[in-house]
């Protein structure tokens, strides 16, 4: 196990396997009850090995001097001219503000038709990068999100079907993240822990049935859910390309009330593979993308089955000069299947999707000796079946802990 994390090669399989056992568990359980979401899932468990051969073959005809062990290739020895003291700083430092920032996500509720993952909050400007620096740093993020759905459309919530619903909440977030000390080389390694506090309200226009004893409106506010991403895998193919490999699970600490309108917990476990890219350009051009897949397990409480759900974030941005760069962002989230249990089941699977854009401006600087990076972005969903419609606003800053 220890030769094979060493190459490129061996470390991207045992992460394609995690996501293939991922899949292949779904299907052995008893979540998938049509024959449409398992001729899907089978679809994929069937292609997923040939689109990784096609890939492979791409990397090793025209990228196979970069495949090599990190330790071998010439570009990431001590003695190397391309591995200057001034690029090590940049992606220990400053970078590690914009990555850290973008392993932050907020929560929504899936069985009310928001779901956990926020189209577009996912990526940030140098996304794909992990620094190549041990270092330690705390974020900061601060979230508001309005959402609604209309009169014509019908959502399972409390476990009831509801028509018109509108839910605003606004999310704290404090992550603590830890780059671990690999030495020199093309591999580096973190993890990160993220706590949440949670703000929210929930209102209903309606209950199908008419349910006139239920309140249509409620509040909540404490902690959430628990966000663990026990390992972040970066690779650099070079200073301007780098990838990265991650997993974050969320465990289902807050507090759950069956039956309320609004939770601070999803009930669920939801595991999280992703992968992220960033390309540097000339004349201060970057592209950064985030794709990742949402696996969670059945809410008992509500007898709900959430499908998973695909993610993809693009951002393209330009750096301005003094620390500043603004650029703008596109967020997609597909279902792969249909929702089950009673509620779904009377909904046609609530299969979601949702498209969104918004722009972003970033800024780094110091407080005192330390580096600052901070962003702001605005998201406005343009496109959505089966989920909220929603405006979001998005404020983070990264600070390293002094070391």
């Amino acid at each position: 196990m220890k030769d094979l994390v060493k190459n490129p090669i061996g470390f991207i399989a045992l992460f394609i396997s995690l996501i293939y056992g991922f899949a292949n568990s779904l299907l052995a359980t008893a979540t998938l009850r049509t024959p449409d979401e398992r001729s899907l899932l089978i679809l994929f468990i069937v292609l997923f090995p040939v689109v990784v051969l096609g890939v492979f073959y791409l990397l090793i005809s025209r990228h196979r001097g970069k495949l090599c062990a990190p330790a071998h290739h010439p570009i990431y020895t001590e003695n190397s001219p391309q591995l200057q003291p001034n690029w090590r700083l940049y992606a220990g430092r400053l970078a590690a503000g914009v990555f850290f920032s973008a392993l932050v996500s907020a929560a929504g509720a899936t069985e009310s038709g928001g779901g956990r993952p926020v189209a577009g909050t996912a990526v940030n400007p140098s996304a794909g990068v992990v620094p190549d620096q041990p270092i330690m740093m705390f974020n900061l993020g601060l979230q508001a999100v309005d959402g609604n759905i209309g009169a014509n459309k019908q959502i399972p919530i409390a476990g009831r079907i509801a028509g018109e619903a509108e839910n605003q909440y606004t999310a704290e977030s404090l992550s603590l993240f830890k780059v671990w000390d690999t030495g020199p080389g093309a591999w580096h390694f973190a993890s990160s822990l993220t706590m949440l506090f949670m703000q929210s309200k929930v209102t209903v226009q309606a209950f199908v049935p008419a349910a006139p004893e239920l309140d249509r409106s409620a509040r909540v506010a404490g902690l959430y859910d628990l966000a663990i991403t026990p390992i972040v895998a970066g690779y650099h193919f070079s200073k301007d390309e780098h990838l990265s490999l991650s997993l974050r699970v969320w465990a289902p600490t807050g507090r759950y009330v069956s039956g309320k309108l609004v939770n601070l917990s999803q009930n669920v476990w939801t595991a999280i593979p992703s992968l992220s890219y960033t390309r540097y350009l000339p004349q201060g051009w970057e592209v950064s993308s985030v794709a990742t897949l949402n696996f969670s397990t059945r809410n008992e409480a509500s007898n709900y089955q959430s499908a998973p759900l695909f993610t993809l974030d693009v951002l393209g941005s330009k750096k301005l000069g003094d620390g500043w760069a603004i650029g703008a962002i596109a967020g997609w989230i597909e279902q792969i299947g249909k929702d089950s249990g009673p509620l779904a089941d009377k909904l046609n699977g609530f299969r979601g999707s949702e498209l969104a854009f918004g722009p972003i401006v970033t800024y780094s600087s110091k407080i005192g000796s330390l580096p600052l990076s901070s962003s702001f972005r605005w998201m406005n969903t343009v496109s959505q079946r089966d989920r909220m419609d929603r405006n979001t606003v998005y404020l983070s800053f990264s600070v390293p802990l002094p070391q």
